[in-house]
Protein backbone atom coordinates (compact mmCIF):
# COMPACT_ATOMS: atom_id res chain seq x y z
CA UNK A 1 0.00 0.00 0.00
CA UNK A 2 2.88 2.37 0.74
CA UNK A 3 4.23 1.76 -2.76
CA UNK A 4 0.87 2.73 -4.22
CA UNK A 5 0.82 5.97 -2.21
CA UNK A 6 4.40 6.72 -3.25
CA UNK A 7 3.56 6.03 -6.91
CA UNK A 8 0.47 8.32 -6.72
CA UNK A 9 2.50 11.05 -4.99
CA UNK A 10 5.15 10.90 -7.74
CA UNK A 11 2.46 11.08 -10.43
CA UNK A 12 0.84 14.09 -8.75
CA UNK A 13 4.24 15.79 -8.39
CA UNK A 14 5.15 15.22 -12.06
CA UNK A 15 1.71 16.37 -13.14
CA UNK A 16 2.02 19.54 -11.07
CA UNK A 17 5.45 20.33 -12.54
CA UNK A 18 4.25 19.77 -16.11
CA UNK A 19 1.07 21.78 -15.54
CA UNK A 20 2.96 24.63 -13.84
CA UNK A 21 5.14 25.28 -16.89
CA UNK A 22 3.72 27.96 -19.14
CA UNK A 23 3.33 26.60 -22.64
CA UNK A 24 2.56 28.93 -25.48
CA UNK A 25 -0.37 28.42 -27.82
CA UNK A 26 -2.42 30.96 -29.77
CA UNK A 27 -0.70 34.13 -31.04
CA UNK A 28 -1.96 37.38 -32.54
CA UNK A 29 -0.35 40.75 -33.17
CA UNK A 30 -1.60 44.00 -34.68
CA UNK A 31 0.79 46.81 -35.53
CA UNK A 32 1.09 50.25 -37.04
CA UNK A 33 4.11 52.32 -37.92
CA UNK A 34 5.90 54.74 -40.22
CA UNK A 35 7.49 53.55 -43.47
CA UNK A 36 9.89 54.71 -46.15
CA UNK A 37 9.37 52.99 -49.53
CA UNK A 38 11.15 52.99 -52.88
CA UNK A 39 9.13 52.04 -55.94
CA UNK A 40 10.66 50.92 -59.26
CA UNK A 41 11.58 53.59 -61.80
CA UNK A 42 10.02 55.47 -63.54
CA UNK A 43 7.12 55.05 -61.09
CA UNK A 44 9.23 56.21 -58.10
CA UNK A 45 10.24 59.41 -59.92
CA UNK A 46 6.61 60.19 -60.77
CA UNK A 47 5.52 59.74 -57.15
CA UNK A 48 8.36 62.02 -55.98
CA UNK A 49 7.33 64.64 -58.56
CA UNK A 50 3.74 64.61 -57.28
CA UNK A 51 4.98 64.74 -53.65
CA UNK A 52 7.15 67.80 -54.40
CA UNK A 53 4.23 69.84 -55.78
CA UNK A 54 3.32 72.73 -53.47
CA UNK A 55 0.54 71.91 -50.99
CA UNK A 56 0.91 68.12 -51.13
CA UNK A 57 1.14 66.24 -47.84
CA UNK A 58 2.62 62.74 -47.95
CA UNK A 59 1.93 60.19 -45.21
CA UNK A 60 3.32 56.65 -45.43
CA UNK A 61 1.99 54.14 -42.90
CA UNK A 62 2.92 50.52 -42.27
CA UNK A 63 0.34 48.07 -40.87
CA UNK A 64 0.52 44.40 -39.91
CA UNK A 65 -1.71 41.56 -38.70
CA UNK A 66 -0.31 38.13 -37.80
CA UNK A 67 -2.27 35.18 -36.38
CA UNK A 68 -0.84 31.78 -35.54
CA UNK A 69 0.09 29.09 -33.04
CA UNK A 70 3.22 28.01 -31.19
CA UNK A 71 4.87 24.95 -32.73
CA UNK A 72 7.69 25.13 -30.16
CA UNK A 73 8.09 27.16 -26.96
CA UNK A 74 10.06 29.86 -28.81
CA UNK A 75 8.63 29.52 -32.35
CA UNK A 76 5.24 30.49 -33.80
CA UNK A 77 3.90 29.59 -37.23
CA UNK A 78 1.69 32.47 -38.42
CA UNK A 79 -0.30 33.78 -41.32
CA UNK A 80 0.44 37.44 -42.07
CA UNK A 81 -1.31 40.24 -43.89
CA UNK A 82 0.75 43.42 -43.99
CA UNK A 83 1.13 46.45 -46.15
CA UNK A 84 2.18 50.02 -46.68
CA UNK A 85 -0.32 52.77 -47.43
CA UNK A 86 1.30 55.75 -49.13
CA UNK A 87 -1.11 58.71 -49.37
CA UNK A 88 -0.43 61.97 -51.19
CA UNK A 89 -3.02 64.55 -50.11
CA UNK A 90 -3.89 67.65 -52.09
CA UNK A 91 -7.30 68.62 -53.53
CA UNK A 92 -7.53 64.90 -54.24
CA UNK A 93 -5.81 62.03 -52.41
CA UNK A 94 -3.72 59.46 -54.27
CA UNK A 95 -3.42 56.17 -52.38
CA UNK A 96 -0.66 53.67 -53.18
CA UNK A 97 -1.00 50.36 -51.34
CA UNK A 98 1.66 47.64 -51.24
CA UNK A 99 0.35 44.38 -49.70
CA UNK A 100 2.00 41.13 -48.61
CA UNK A 101 -0.05 38.03 -47.72
CA UNK A 102 1.53 34.73 -46.76
CA UNK A 103 2.91 32.40 -44.08
CA UNK A 104 5.55 33.41 -41.61
CA UNK A 105 7.52 32.62 -38.47
CA UNK A 106 7.92 34.50 -35.19
CA UNK A 107 11.04 33.34 -33.34
CA UNK A 108 12.31 34.19 -29.85
CA UNK A 109 16.08 33.48 -30.05
CA UNK A 110 17.07 34.21 -26.43
CA UNK A 111 17.27 31.21 -24.07
CA UNK A 112 14.38 32.44 -21.88
CA UNK A 113 12.13 32.70 -24.95
CA UNK A 114 11.36 36.34 -24.12
CA UNK A 115 12.40 39.94 -24.86
CA UNK A 116 13.50 39.70 -28.52
CA UNK A 117 11.35 38.56 -31.44
CA UNK A 118 12.63 37.93 -34.97
CA UNK A 119 10.04 37.54 -37.72
CA UNK A 120 10.14 36.30 -41.30
CA UNK A 121 7.16 36.41 -43.68
CA UNK A 122 7.01 35.56 -47.38
CA UNK A 123 4.31 35.31 -49.98
CA UNK A 124 2.22 37.08 -52.60
CA UNK A 125 2.63 40.84 -52.89
CA UNK A 126 0.96 43.46 -55.07
CA UNK A 127 0.91 47.22 -55.60
CA UNK A 128 -2.32 49.11 -56.31
CA UNK A 129 -3.25 52.76 -56.81
CA UNK A 130 -6.53 54.64 -56.30
CA UNK A 131 -7.88 58.19 -56.05
CA UNK A 132 -10.16 59.31 -53.21
CA UNK A 133 -12.71 61.00 -55.50
CA UNK A 134 -13.02 58.02 -57.85
CA UNK A 135 -14.31 54.47 -57.49
CA UNK A 136 -11.72 53.26 -60.00
CA UNK A 137 -8.40 51.81 -58.96
CA UNK A 138 -5.32 50.65 -60.82
CA UNK A 139 -3.82 47.23 -60.12
CA UNK A 140 -0.08 47.60 -60.48
CA UNK A 141 2.67 44.98 -60.55
CA UNK A 142 2.47 41.84 -58.43
CA UNK A 143 4.78 38.99 -57.51
CA UNK A 144 6.75 37.54 -54.60
CA UNK A 145 8.02 39.38 -51.51
CA UNK A 146 9.47 38.75 -48.08
CA UNK A 147 9.90 40.82 -44.95
CA UNK A 148 12.15 40.52 -41.91
CA UNK A 149 11.28 42.08 -38.55
CA UNK A 150 13.15 42.55 -35.28
CA UNK A 151 11.24 43.73 -32.22
CA UNK A 152 11.77 44.18 -28.52
CA UNK A 153 9.02 42.38 -26.59
CA UNK A 154 8.27 44.23 -23.35
CA UNK A 155 6.35 41.37 -21.73
CA UNK A 156 8.41 39.76 -18.94
CA UNK A 157 6.39 36.53 -19.06
CA UNK A 158 6.11 33.81 -21.69
CA UNK A 159 2.39 34.36 -22.23
CA UNK A 160 -0.03 37.26 -22.03
CA UNK A 161 -0.33 40.70 -23.64
CA UNK A 162 2.80 42.49 -24.85
CA UNK A 163 3.91 45.73 -26.41
CA UNK A 164 6.51 45.27 -29.15
CA UNK A 165 8.63 48.01 -30.73
CA UNK A 166 10.79 47.27 -33.74
CA UNK A 167 11.83 47.65 -37.35
CA UNK A 168 10.94 45.87 -40.59
CA UNK A 169 12.65 45.44 -43.95
CA UNK A 170 10.42 44.53 -46.94
CA UNK A 171 11.66 43.50 -50.38
CA UNK A 172 9.44 42.52 -53.28
CA UNK A 173 10.01 41.40 -56.84
CA UNK A 174 6.86 42.71 -58.50
CA UNK A 175 6.63 42.03 -62.25
CA UNK A 176 10.46 41.73 -62.36
CA UNK A 177 10.91 45.12 -60.66
CA UNK A 178 12.27 45.63 -57.13
CA UNK A 179 10.27 47.42 -54.43
CA UNK A 180 11.71 47.81 -50.96
CA UNK A 181 10.88 49.60 -47.74
CA UNK A 182 12.07 50.14 -44.18
CA UNK A 183 9.57 50.64 -41.36
CA UNK A 184 9.53 51.47 -37.66
CA UNK A 185 6.50 50.05 -35.83
CA UNK A 186 4.67 49.47 -32.56
CA UNK A 187 2.64 46.28 -32.15
CA UNK A 188 0.24 44.90 -29.61
CA UNK A 189 0.69 41.13 -29.29
CA UNK A 190 -1.13 38.49 -27.30
CA UNK A 191 0.57 35.15 -26.58
CA UNK A 192 -1.98 32.67 -25.28
CA UNK A 193 -1.37 29.62 -23.14
CA UNK A 194 -1.66 26.17 -24.61
CA UNK A 195 -4.52 24.28 -23.02
CA UNK A 196 -3.52 21.02 -21.36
Amino acid sequence: MKKLYLFLAILLFLGAITHAQERRGFYIDVGLGWAWIKYPEPFNGEVKAVANVSGVTRITLDFNLSIGYAVMQNLYLVGTASGIIDSLNASNTLFLTTMLIGPGLKFYPLPEGKYLQIGLDAGYSALSMSLSDSSTSYDGPSGFAFQVTAAGDFDRTLTGPALQLGAKFYWGLLSKESVYSVSLFAKFAYKGRRRA
